[in-house]
């Protein structure tokens, strides 16, 4: 989105890399303009409409992806369909994750198992299940959509993130292995998933 590009331009100057500008489809997800990233939602409605909006970028990446034929794509894990737009056109995919590989591994498993559903209240404690360490929650503590297990469009993008990992290459995740090393090795010998982190930095 072209309010993003001042961020990367900076760190590309003096390589042979460039920027493609999508423009952000903020009308056809009432968001105002000026709204092109996580850190400008001031609500949780503007989040979900921005989330929403993300969506609507699967047609111009692939009209990108026809014509310039990368050898790989890095995508943020909010664009669930860039492995499947990638392999229309024999592009490998990688996924990026901002958070942790902790947070991937509780999501993953809070998803596949859905332990917070086994609870009588919301504030009794479930286990997250399968994780090295005993992680225990409420279902006060996830977010409303996953708490109510509704159908909604944050729940099946989230979900849709998952199973994107898993018809990827691998992942990268913003973390190093020094921080926590158990999930990273959970990640990759349990899960079974490529991954590698981008630091220390």
């Amino acid at each position: 989105a072209p309010l993003n590009a001042p961020k990367f331009t900076k760190s590309l100057n003096g390589t042979d890399a460039t920027l493609e500008i999508f423009t952000f489809p903020s009308n056809e997800v009432g968001l105002p303009l000026g709204i092109e990233n996580m850190e400008d939602c001031t609500s949780r409605e503007t989040a979900i409409n921005f989330m929403r909006g993300t969506q609507l970028l699967q047609g111009p990446l692939e009209q990108f992806l026809e014509k310039t034929r990368p050898d790989y794509l890095v995508a943020d894990a909010f664009f669930h369909f860039a492995p499947d737009s990638a392999a229309k056109f024999g592009v490998p995919v990688l996924v990026f994750h901002g958070t942790s590989f902790f947070a991937l591994c509780a999501d993953m498993c809070l998803l596949e198992h859905r332990p917070h559903m086994s609870v009588s209240s919301d504030d009794e404690y479930f286990v997250i299940p399968n994780l090295p360490h005993l992680i225990r929650l409420t279902r006060l503590q996830l977010p409303p959509e996953m708490r109510e297990n509704k159908d909604s469009d944050v729940l099946r993008i989230a979900e849709a993130g998952i199973v994107s990992v898993h018809k990827s290459y691998g992942t990268i995740v913003n973390s190093f292995y020094e921080l926590e090393q158990e999930y990273a090795d959970y990640y990759r010998k349990v899960l079974g998933r490529r991954a590698w982190q981008i630091g220390p930095l």
